[in-house]
Parts: structure tokens; sequence; C-alpha cells
């Protein structure tokens, strides 16, 4: 794999794209694109190339080839992340990087986060307010081909930036459009990407924000983690996996002392209408429930005014299935909270999940398997998934 030729161009509104040609082994090319305001200078250093393109070699299996120089701090990092990500994922593969290694000269040392209105985003950006750039990318969670939804969304999230005192910038790429697609996204391809995006700022950022997903009690594989995103730094490029020493509950706290933060909280990628991520929370997935029973222990639900969409019952609390660590998680707290209801209801939900879990892996046996495979579906499609 090779990144032939890069090219930087000026598009519609504000806006200049970055963009990379890649051609793989079997001779195929097709063009990334970075899009980003016009107002910042991009990176025309190899170090977001690297980054982007890293995860998809590793899992080809193809070489990576870059004419631009590498920072020789992420080059060095090489070793480490691929025999990282070899030990979670075995079937990864070995590979070589062919590039030159130059240090970036030494800019400003601005501080950025990553920023979705989330709670994790919004727990990082209240707990380090000098992080005043904060960086969302549409063609991640939001289809690329999404540009009024994204401008749209845009514009409600850089309100709630402004009132935390930041300036939201807007940015896009197609990657996931791409072969890169390749790359699991959760498990291996978005902390990458989002190093990528960063890195194209290199020039106005010394200090970059990644929130957490997970506290370290509970870290396991996964694409953004503590142990990947820093083996990303750059000699002028800091980065800071944020926010493991803290619980999904224990960020929410926190966040209820922000009236702002309350009324913008915004974690539901099926939006409102079920379709997609538009700007409300559906209340009815198991991401928005979830989030929705802690606002509801702390006496803040009704505050929370984008999660208006549906009641919280403890009747369909019940019938949530997701991540048995998050359940267990808001279960511990309606106890500690002494409210039976709601723990009552998470404990089924619980016991559901793990029931839905054991049905899953009867499909995978023969002979039963479609008798096991019918149960699934049924159990499924009554769930809040």
């Amino acid at each position: 794999m090779e990144l032939t030729q890069v090219i930087v161009t000026k598009i519609t509104g504000k806006m200049q794209r970055l963009c990379g040609t890649v051609r793989y082994d079997d001779g195929f090319s097709e063009d990334y694109y970075f899009e980003l305001p016009d107002n910042y200078n991009v990176s025309l250093s190899g170090n977001p190339w690297f980054a982007c393109l890293l995860p998809l070699a590793v899992t080809l299996g193809e070489d990576l080839t870059i004419s631009l120089p590498i920072d020789p701090l992420l080059l060095n990092a090489t070793d480490d992340l691929i025999k990282l990500w070899k030990t979670w994922y075995p079937q990864l593969h070995n590979i070589k990087i062919f590039a030159e290694t130059a240090v970036a000269p030494q800019q400003t040392k601005d501080c950025a986060t990553f920023f979705s209105s989330g709670v994790d985003s919004y727990f990082t950006t209240v707990r380090h307010p000098n992080a005043k750039y904060m960086l969302i990318t549409r063609g991640f969670d939001m289809p690329y081909s999404y540009v009024d939804e994204f401008d749209v969304h845009c514009a409600r999230i850089a309100k709630s930036a402004q009132e935390c005192g930041g300036e939201l910038i807007p940015t896009a790429t197609n990657i996931r459009d791409t072969r890169w697609s390749r790359c699991h996204w959760e498990l291996l391809g978005h902390g990458p990407a989002l190093n990528a995006i960063a890195l194209l700022f290199e020039q106005h950022f010394g200090e970059v924000f990644i929130p957490s997903s997970y506290e370290y009690k509970i870290l396991h594989p996964w694409g953004s983690h503590p142990m990947v995103d820093n083996l990303f730094t750059t000699s002028n490029v800091h980065f800071i996996h944020d926010g493991c020493g803290y619980s999904r509950t224990e960020k929410i706290k926190k966040l209820c002392q922000y009236d702002h933060v309350l009324k913008n909280l915004h974690v539901c990628f099926r939006g409102s209408d079920g379709l997609g991520q538009d700007q409300g929370n559906c209340c009815n997935c198991e991401k928005c429930y979830r989030t929705m029973v802690v606002l509801e222990l702390l006496g803040k639900l009704e505050q929370a005014t984008l999660f208006n969409n549906a009641p919280l019952t403890p009747e369909k609390l019940t019938l949530l299935y997701g991540d048995r660590i998050f359940l267990e998680e808001i279960y511990s707290f309606a106890i500690e909270m002494d409210n039976t209801i709601l723990a009552r209801a998470i404990r089924q939900s619980i016991k559901r999940s793990n029931r839905i879990d054991w049905l899953k892996k009867l499909t995978k046996l023969p002979v039963i398997w479609r008798i096991a495979a019918f149960f699934y579906n049924r159990e499924i499609k009554k769930s809040l998934t």
C-alpha cells in the first residue's frame, strides 16, 4: 500500500480538502479526503496519513509506503502499536513501514479536544477548560454524505461549545467509504482515525484530549484506548486519553452541575425519529435509556431537555438489552440511591441480556442453531438495543 500523492484544494464554503491517493498492492487506487476550515494551516507531513493508514495496512497485510516525512517519535512507536494490536487481535499482520523521518518546526501550543455533546466528551470539556478548540467529524458516526444534516447538527453543537467557552471546528472525511472500512471500526479503526484528524492540525494544537469510553477497571481491547492513543504522540502533538478514572455514572454526576450541559446532552446515534443522528435523543435505545436512568436517579432528567421524546418507565427498562458492564453499574447506583423499583427493573434487564447472549452463542452450534436463532430473534425484537 502506498500514498502516491497529496494535494490541497479549496472546496465549497470556507473549507479546504486534503486529498491523498492510496494505491493498494492489487493495483487499485482511490482518493481519501480530509476536510477542515480554510483558516487553519493543514498539515503537509506524513503524520496524519500514517495514523489513518496503519490500521488498514495491518488488517490487509500490506507494507505501507508514505512519501511524506513522518515524525521520528511517531514512527518509532510502530512496533509497539503493531505488537499491542496483534496481542489483542492475532489475525492482524506484521508489516513494514517505508518513510523518511523529520520533525516539523514547533508551532503554537493551543489545546483541543474531540466533542460530540455526549457524556464522555462533555466530561472532558468541563474538566479541561483549557481545551478551547473542539473537533467534530462528519464521516465517523454520521455518514460523509450527510452534508446538510451535519450542518444542522453542528449549528446546535457550536452553540453548546460556545457556552463551554470554546470553538467548534467541523471536519469531514470519506475514509469509511473507502477500502479503509475493512478495518473494524469499534475494535481497531476509530482511535487512529481520531488521531489522524487531530494531526491535520499539528501546526496549531500541541495537546489533544481524546475522551474515554471506559474506566480503568473495565478496560478491554478497543479502538480508542489509553495504551493506543498516546502512542500516536509526536514531537509537537501530545495525545491524552482522558477520563478513564471515572465511571459513566460519575461523569454524569459531574455534568449535572452545569445547566447548559444538561439541556444540550446528546448521546443517541438513532435520533428522535429513530432513523439517524439528529437534534434529539430517541429515548428508546440502550444508550439513551441507561443515561436516562442515571439522570432520573439524580433528579435531573427533566432538565435534560433532549430526552423529552418518551417517558422513562420500569416496564420499558426491563426490555433493555445491552452492555452488562454499564447495566451492572447503573444497577449498583440504583441500589445506592435506594430506588428499589428501578433497581428491580435493571436486574430484570441484566437477566434478559444474559439470556439473549446465551441464545446468541447457541446459534453458532450445529443441529440446534435454527431453534436458538428463532428464540434469539424473538427476544431481540422485543428489546431496547
